[in-house]
């Protein structure tokens, strides 16, 4: 799985994450997933960053006002979601009001988000 130009810290990260989950049982559940550096992670910051407005759509099917706010701040959002380093509902919904989401909106999206996650 070598590449020329990859980053060896992601491939290193990558291949982690797959033996994981061959093995499920090798470690805890949450730590695995809500780990500072997973793919998980890596994966929900960036469609919040690039198809915002698509997973505005997604979370405006089950709370209207959070999908418009994300349909139009996905990068915020996003950012927000990156700097956390605890994973759990509260600690979300804490760093997306810090970020300037309103607290009705930052729970509706932490809520969404940890469904992704976990």
């Amino acid at each position: 799985m070598r590449v020329d130009g990859a980053d060896t810290e992601q491939i290193r990260e990558f291949e982690q994450y797959a033996k994981q989950l061959e093995n499920p049982d090798a470690h805890e559940v949450a730590e695995r997933i809500l780990g500072s550096g997973t793919i998980i992670r890596k994966l929900i910051v960036g469609g919040l960053r690039r198809g915002g407005v698509w997973a505005g759509k997604i979370v405006g099917k089950l709370h209207k006002k959070s999908g418009a706010f994300l349909k139009r701040n996905g990068g915020k959002v996003a950012d927000a979601v990156e700097g956390v380093e605890s994973w759990s509902e509260t600690a979300l919904t804490i760093a997306l009001v810090k970020a300037g989401v309103p607290a009705d909106i930052a729970k509706e999206l932490a809520m969404a988000i940890m469904m992704i996650a976990v």
